[in-house]
């Protein structure tokens, strides 16, 4: 009963939170974009030389395509091989494609566990669907657990990331090795690749079939519990720390990296733009001169500031 309740609860922490920081950043007002070439979605012919629709005679006359298809083609790179680490950083590229690959194939796990607990583990696709689980499982839990561990070592002595690492960082690396470990226990209590309700995922499946039923009658092996208790208490706590960046990169990528939509007559990023330009900064440094009075417009339409020698 505990342990269903904690569920239902964690559940709804965790997409209540995570909506809110999304909804919260997308209502904020445009952000100073890059406007920086190439930019995927322009396709893969201007993409590859860093063209632009703004190239184009009378742009502004013409349809504007963008190439979903282009943007993937960077996109899944980025997001399955951290093509950006690599190319920064190959040193700290292994530890970090680990760590999160190992993340990546522990949500591929639950959501087969969820849908093969759903369609009755019994059926033929059920067992497919097992078997898949519990191979994403083991080597989820492995890549990952070795992710955590090499990235815990580069936070503690790497020169470049010392400096970056805050006891936060080491809080947040440890609590995702945790269960890893916690995951890696029950693997090596219980069998994993079978349909028997005593394996691994037998067990999740009987968990995730009592809470789709409300039934807390479930008998679940200690371990299982364990690794289960670890992993909602991370699902309440990942979205108060800034491992909520999954749901930032959308932003970071769509929103200021890529973001090269056109500032048209009514558009809706003219209205926000008005919106912005009427707001008044109070920022400190002297070429602005935000006194809290001053409109964005007020100061853009000024006299620039002079440097007077004292």
């Amino acid at each position: 009963m505990i342990l269903n309740i904690a569920t239902y609860l964690s559940i709804l922490i965790f997409l209540i939170t995570v909506i809110y920081r999304f909804m919260r950043i997308a209502n904020t007002p445009a952000h100073l974009r890059w406007d920086l070439y190439p930019v995927p979605h322009e396709g893969f012919k201007k993409a590859k030389y860093g063209g632009s629709y703004y190239e184009e005679l009378d742009w502004w006359t013409k349809p504007r395509h963008v190439s979903i298809a282009s943007e993937l083609n960077t996109m899944i790179p980025e997001i399955i091989f951290l093509k950006g680490v690599w190319e920064s950083n190959k040193g700290l590229w292994f530890w970090s494609w680990a760590f999160h690959f190992g993340l990546y194939l522990a949500v591929f796990m639950a959501a087969l566990v969820v849908a093969s607990a759903i369609i009755g583990p019994a059926s033929t696709f059920g067992v497919v669907l097992t078997k898949i689980a519990g191979i994403s499982t083991i080597f989820g839990y492995i890549l990952g657990g070795i992710g955590c561990i090499g990235m815990i070592f580069k936070r503690l002595f790497n020169e470049r990331l010392k400096m970056f690492t805050t006891v936060g960082s080491i809080v947040n690396l440890v609590f995702i090795l945790a269960i890893f470990v916690t995951g890696l226990k029950a693997i090596s209590e219980v069998n994993l690749f079978t349909t028997d309700p005593s394996s691994l995922i037998g067990q999740l499946q009987i968990f995730v079939s009592g809470l789709v039923g409300f039934d807390s009658s479930v008998p679940l092996n200690s371990s299982v519990i364990w690794h289960i208790g670890v992993t909602l208490a991370f699902m309440v706590y990942m979205p108060f720390t800034h491992m909520a960046h999954f749901v930032l990169k959308w932003f970071t990528y769509h929103g200021i990296r890529w973001n090269d939509e056109p500032n048209t007559a009514g558009s809706a990023l003219e209205k926000d733009l008005t919106k912005s330009l009427n707001f008044k900064p109070t920022w400190a440094a002297d070429h602005i001169k935000g006194d809290g009075k001053k409109t964005w417009v007020d100061i853009a339409t000024e006299k620039g500031f002079k440097d007077e020698k004292k």
